[in-house]
């Protein structure tokens, strides 16, 4: 097996997946290999899984591609509904321990710490879908190649997710023109079609166009499945409703994602949010301004960089966008500077009272 990347020292978790039939062995999709408390995971999408009726799924190991073993699961589809319809369309196969050291030693494994499972979608937020397209998949002389490819867009906005019958908190759909394509260092060149694809990684960018050139600069966001050429779009699932499936199939892997009893407090930390609008008024207002970040979206960078840390953490963090006015109207009634603790106590009692409400 010949794998060609030019990034290849980010990309190395994704794996083609081949199907061997009576005419031979050809690639029908993509995957991508994760650690999850220890165990080796293939992540991929359902319809790519689905290819198990007609024959038996393959992928590269240390001895050449062999068959997978493992024990697998696809979201169930309504009958009747099939998978263009399938807003989920997402598989796992968890490997046998023998067999994951042979695929290890050709993927690297993504780490907890490579993946993101809190990430917030807003329109023109920035994500790749990474894969190995079937067009560049070829057999000479009993050797496979393949090439892999990424497929950069921004998230798409609001009433795109409404028309195209998405969920914003379950998927992640980008805009993709792909004969407008632009290569970083060809310039503008169409891009081999997608198809392939399927079941590959979907990397979450710096939501601040800054980070961009750190070194660790994407995570692990979601797994793709869907190109909707007519809509110029590729769409995924966030992998915490990933995680949070194969929780519900293997419990013994997330001890720490017990169900909290009923008689328990969970650990919740309040985060103040801001509105992107209103970034230039509240930097006039703060007392501390010199203290905060440079833009918006600087700042929006950092806060969802605690979020996934708290949560990597077993704490359940709680954003509370606070206004200027609401800011305002309690530094008066209080006597108060505009500081950050004084919005930290914004952001809690406007949380105390929405918790109220809602027991209510």
């Amino acid at each position: 097996m010949n794998m060609n990347s030019q990034y290849q020292d980010e990309l190395d978790s994704i794996c083609p997946i081949f199907i061997q039939q009576d005419k031979g062995i050809e690639q029908i999709g993509s995957g991508v290999v994760v650690d999850i408390s220890g165990k080796v995971f293939i992540l991929t999408a359902a319809h790519v899984m689905e290819w198990r009726s007609q024959g038996q799924l393959m992928v590269a190991t240390s001895n050449g591609i062999e068959v997978i073993l493992g024990v697998g699961s696809s979201v169930f589809v309504k009958a009747g509904f099939g998978r263009r319809r399938d807003v989920y369309d997402i598989a796992y196969i968890m490997l046998t321990d023998d067999f994951a050291e042979k695929v290890s030693a050709m993927f690297r494994p993504v780490a907890r710490d490579e993946y993101w499972v809190t990430d917030n979608v807003m329109p023109d937020d920035a994500y790749s879908f990474s894969g190995y397209p079937l067009k560049k998949a070829t057999q000479e002389e009993g050797v496979l190649s393949g090439e892999i490819f990424s497929y950069t867009g921004e998230a798409a906005i609001d009433k795109k997710y409404e028309n195209l019958g998405y969920d914003q908190e379950l998927n992640i759909v980008v805009n993709f023109r792909r004969k407008k394509s632009i290569d970083p260092i060809k310039g503008k060149q169409i891009p081999p079609h997608p198809r392939g694809i399927s079941g590959g990684a979907v990397f979450r960018w710096p939501k601040a166009a800054e980070n961009v050139g750190e070194k660790r600069f994407r995570y692990l966001a979601g797994i793709g499945h869907t190109f909707i050429e007519q809509h110029n779009c590729l769409v995924g699932t966030k992998l915490a409703f990933i995680l949070r499936y194969i929780a519900n199939q293997h419990p013994e892997l997330f001890q720490e994602a017990r169900e909290i009893g009923k008689d328990e407090i969970p650990m919740f930390l309040c985060f103040v949010g801001y509105l992107k609008d209103e970034w230039n008024l509240l930097m006039e207002n703060f007392d501390d301004a010199a203290n905060m970040q440079d833009s918006w979206l600087l700042w929006r960078d950092s806060l969802e960089t605690g979020i996934e840390q708290m949560t990597k953490n077993g704490t359940f963090p709680v954003v509370m966008t606070v206004t200027d006015s609401e800011i305002m109207e309690y530094c008066r009634e209080n006597g108060v500077r505009n500081v950050g603790k004084t919005r930290i106590a914004v952001a809690n009692e406007k949380f105390v009272k929405m918790i109220r409400e809602e027991s209510l």
